[in-house]
């Protein structure tokens, strides 16, 4: 059972709002596909924890928002899989599978989910 929630606050709130949302509530209508890292906004070098980096289990996709709003410009918004990601990125990977949702489903999402 997928945990946890994606937060959207400082930089990336959307219309300035900052929200939390369940990432289980986010696998809806999702269409499977490879991504390559340098399309996708929210990788970064953010400082992660590496013991969960080490720990994260890459057999699972990641969760992408297609053609939603965010602060690099990207095609792709990064709601889930950030440890998953910078584990491949050690590995040498520079794509993954993902599971992709449309902008229109996410903000559905975000339009429910409570404000921070």
């Amino acid at each position: 059972m997928i945990t946890g929630y994606y937060f959207c606050k400082k930089e990336w709130a959307i219309n300035g709002e900052e929200k939390a949302i369940r990432v289980s509530e986010l696998l809806g209508d999702v269409d499977l596909r490879v991504v390559a890292f340098e399309d996708i906004a929210g990788i970064g070098k953010k400082m992660l924890n590496q013991e969960r980096v080490k720990k994260a289990d890459v057999r699972f996709p990641g969760i992408l928002v297609e053609g939603g709003d965010n602060p690099l410009g990207k095609p792709f918004r990064l709601c889930d899989g950030r440890h998953r990601v910078s584990k491949l990125t050690e590995q040498g990977h520079t794509e993954a599978v993902f599971l992709i949702i449309s902008n229109e489903y996410f903000m559905s999402k975000f339009n429910q989910a409570l404000s921070l």
